[in-house]
């Protein structure tokens, strides 16, 4: 689905806003007509894809999966604003088919919670609840089984389900991505600057050790015989 704050996501995830240079396209249109990759501006090894919405008329549902190249990606966050169609869990499926991971993610929660604040009863928990049922709902009605939805705000990324939706992604990657993955994130919470920290204590012991056997061998090579 178009429209549903993918590319301001992209932002986020790479600890941009919507307004800087090199900043995926945003706005209220239509902005993401063709698949483009962002890489990280610290890490270049880490790029997140921004596709175009499904159900479009350039990008049709059964086409998309071939279309954009499904295979070559580690995992997918499939994103919604509202709520999530037939179509998102169709590309679930396809996923299920290469093996691989996907988070389903309602964006724009500071505007729903916004929008209720007026109500005699509101509560923000309650309403987070009751967003979060509707969007299971949807995909259960779908045909998704036991589907799990991360809620998130870009406005804040501290808030609600964003530091465990982070948590998820990073343990569902292999060591290598891992790392790279919590070197390129925002440090927007305690929980990731200790992650950030134990991940570069662990990358210098591992430089140490290497530079140990290098020395090690050479020692080796030049010692008479």
């Amino acid at each position: 689905m178009s429209g549903t704050g993918k590319s301001s996501l992209v932002n986020a995830l790479r600890g941009m806003t919507d307004d800087e240079e090199g900043a995926a396209e945003t706005g209220f249109l239509e902005t993401t007509r063709d698949m483009k990759g962002y890489s990280d501006p610290l890490f270049p090894n880490v790029t997140f894809w921004d596709l175009p919405g499904i159900g479009t008329p350039q990008s049709k549902a059964a086409e998309y999966p071939n279309k954009y190249k499904f295979k070559e990606y580690d995992l997918f966050i499939i994103v919604s604003s509202e709520r999530f169609t037939e179509n998102d869990v169709l590309l679930a499926h396809e996923i299920k088919k290469l093996k691989k991971k996907f988070y389903y993610v309602r964006t724009k929660v500071d505007a729903s919670l916004d929008s209720e604040r007026r109500r005699q009863n509101f509560t923000e928990e309650n309403t987070l609840e009751k967003i979060r049922r509707y969007c299971v709902d949807n995909l259960t009605e779908a045909g998704e089984s036991n589907p799990r939805v991360f809620l998130i705000s870009k406005w804040d990324l501290n808030m609600h389900d964003f530091p465990l939706l982070y948590k998820t992604l990073v343990d569902d990657l292999d060591d290598l991505k891992r790392h790279a993955l919590i070197e390129s994130m925002p440090g927007f919470s305690r929980e990731i600057l200790k992650k950030k920290k134990a991940a570069m204590e662990a990358l210098i012991d591992k430089v140490k050790f290497l530079s140990f056997i290098d020395l090690f061998a050479l020692d080796a090579l030049l010692a008479p015989l």
